[in-house]
């Protein structure tokens, strides 16, 4: 599949995949969220959950996508570069994806 074939997925909640990539990386867009009070959020550093609380802000998460590695447990920002953009090789992950079964 393309890029462009493989993001009406993404935005339906399916996590997709390279071929290139390892088997334990997975890509998925996450869900839209608004955090009106940060108080208890543990992503942020105190001074910027200090500076957000004097000012009374939240944060709006919107069209975030995540790259996630289950040998790590590491989730991190996504950028596609043009090698992302221009592969033909992108796949939707089903639901019990297990990416620790061979041919999965």
């Amino acid at each position: 599949m393309t890029f462009s074939e493989i993001l009406p997925f993404m935005n339906e909640g399916f996590a997709v995949s390279r071929d290139e990539y390892k088997e334990s990386l997975i890509i998925f867009k996450q869900v839209p969220a608004s955090i009106d009070d940060v108080t208890n959020m543990k992503s942020l550093p105190q001074r910027v959950k200090n500076l957000f609380l004097s000012l009374k802000v939240g944060i709006d998460y919107e069209d975030q996508y995540i790259v996630y590695d289950f040998d790590t447990g590491v989730a991190t920002y996504c950028v596609f570069d043009g090698e992302d953009i221009n592969a033909k090789d992108w796949k939707v992950l089903p639901e019990n994806y297990n990416p620790y079964a061979q041919n999965s």
